[in-house]
């Protein structure tokens, strides 16, 4: 996923381990000082996810960029137990404060994170076409739209 991926350094990577967040972080910091001005990134992923929440703050507070995180949809403490939780619960930590965001409307019929196309959002095709974006980072790669 991440081959040839230039660290600031010329630095290729060509995996993506634990630290792999860290990786990311300094990239996307080196590539934020090689350009001028503020810069606008897109983010989408399939749902708001804890460990997601603080990097994406972290983008955002970076001042030469302007990140916004769309979503494919929230999950309802149901739909987190079946997820595999075994038990309905809302997250004791904020998800959704810090960056700007919004849910993209999800048309698969049925929804659900358990399958391809589970998660059919069209509406990000006209989101990336205006052009707004710099850069569109992609988490959920494996589903049919996200």
């Amino acid at each position: 996923m991440l081959d040839n991926l230039e660290r600031g350094n010329g630095e290729a990577v060509t995996s993506l381990s634990a630290s792999g967040v860290t990786v990311i972080r300094r990239w996307f910091g080196t590539m934020v000082r090689r350009m001028a001005g503020a810069h606008r990134l897109a983010i989408l992923s399939t749902h708001p996810i804890q460990y997601d929440s603080g990097w994406f703050r972290g983008l955002a507070a970076h001042p030469d960029l302007r990140v916004h995180v769309y979503y494919c949809r929230q999950a309802t403490p149901q739909e987190q137990a079946r997820a595999g939780f075994g038990v309905e619960f809302e997250w004791d930590v904020p998800l959704l404060t810090g960056y700007p965001h919004s849910f993209l409307q999800n048309v698969a019929n049925p929804r659900g994170n358990d399958r391809f196309g589970g998660f059919d959002t069209p509406e990000i095709k006209s989101i990336i076409r205006r052009g707004e974006y710099v850069a569109v980072l992609i988490n959920g790669w494996h589903y049919k739209r996200a």
